[in-house]
């Protein structure tokens, strides 16, 4: 089995996506082809455990109020320290780690206020900014390893960027089937990938689902 690097699209697999793409209103600058090539590669860090590409809100969110409730009160107490206390503390980690008054320290106490500071503005201007990344919604039940809901996220990407239209798919529950222009492309790219890249997005119904389910 190729490497995840030495995985392609076919010519004849080529031919047919563009044609497709071409149907469903690609614009013809944006490169489908590369992204599709660089697909396996996205999936295969993500696989890994660098669930950058797959961001999941609630989590990030937990992570980051739980970092700014501690940086809040280092901020306050630092911030209230007295001088006295503050060369203390620069004092003792200059003796314990046997550092002349004469020398530069890596230690420093009001760098560190700084670097606390920082932290703190860095934590509240991250959670303004999780409103604004477009990630799928986040239920609470979705495994964060599913390689094919993160390969199904990534195509949504490439079809909003490619159309300028959202990804979106509806369920006539009436009928117990999926529709929409996202859905039909996704299941049209789906013996392609499958076939070339080694990239499973398991059965019709189930592509459906993620699909609903994050957009």
């Amino acid at each position: 089995m190729n490497t995840p690097q030495q995985r392609r699209l076919t010519e004849v697999s080529i031919v047919k996506v563009l044609e497709n793409a071409k149907k469903i209103g690609f614009d013809i600058n944006y490169n489908l082809i590369d992204f599709l090539n660089r697909l396996p590669i996205i999936l295969d860090i993500f696989k890994n455990g660098n669930q950058f590409f797959f961001l999941r809100k609630s989590k990030l969110k937990k992570e980051i109020q739980s970092k700014l409730k501690i940086l809040k009160k280092l901020k306050n107490q630092t911030k209230n320290d007295s001088p006295v206390t503050k060369e203390l503390l620069q004092a003792s980690y200059r003796q314990k780690n046997n550092i002349s008054p004469f020398e530069n320290s890596i230690f420093n106490i009001y760098q560190f206020e700084k670097l606390v500071e920082d932290l703190y503005d860095a934590c509240c201007f991250s959670l303004n900014e999780l409103a604004n990344i477009e990630t799928p919604i986040d239920k609470g039940g979705v495994k964060p390893h599913s390689i094919s809901k993160a390969a199904i996220f990534h195509l949504s990407q490439a079809y909003k960027e490619g159309t300028g239209k959202d990804p979106k798919c509806d369920y006539y529950r009436s009928e117990d089937e999926y529709v929409g222009e996202f859905y039909e492309w996704i299941c049209f790219l789906k013996s392609i990938l499958l076939s070339d890249l080694d990239i499973d997005l398991l059965p019709e119904p189930t592509i459906g689902q993620y699909a609903v389910e994050n957009f």
